[in-house]
This record gives C-alpha cells, sequence and structure tokens, in this order.
C-alpha cells in the first residue's frame, strides 16, 4: 500500500471516530451552547438596560 493512500486511510478513520465522538456527544454539546448563549445574551441585556 502507498503511503499516500495509508495516509488517507488513517485520516477517514480519524475523522470517522470524530464523527462518532461527536455524534455521541451532541446533546451535551447543544446544551453547553445554548447555555452560553443564553448567559450572552443575558450579560448584553443587563449591559444594555439603564439600571444594569
Amino acid at each position: 500500500m502507498p503511503p499516500i493512500s495509508h495516509a488517507l486511510a488513517l485520516l477517514v478513520c480519524v475523522l470517522l471516530a470524530f464523527s462518532e465522538a461527536v455524534a455521541n456527544h451532541w446533546l451535551t454539546f447543544t446544551g453547553l451552547v445554548l447555555l452560553s448563549v443564553n448567559h450572552l445574551l443575558a450579560l448584553v441585556v443587563a449591559h444594555r438596560s439603564p439600571t444594569g
């Protein structure tokens, strides 16, 4: 097997493993993103409000 195709096969395996890990943690990742956006929106609202 030539080195280039061997490297491509390794890269495909890594990408598949990475995508599987992302799929497994998709709900956790989405929850963290939503919490971060919610926190940032709260900060922006508090900063823009006159009483903040």
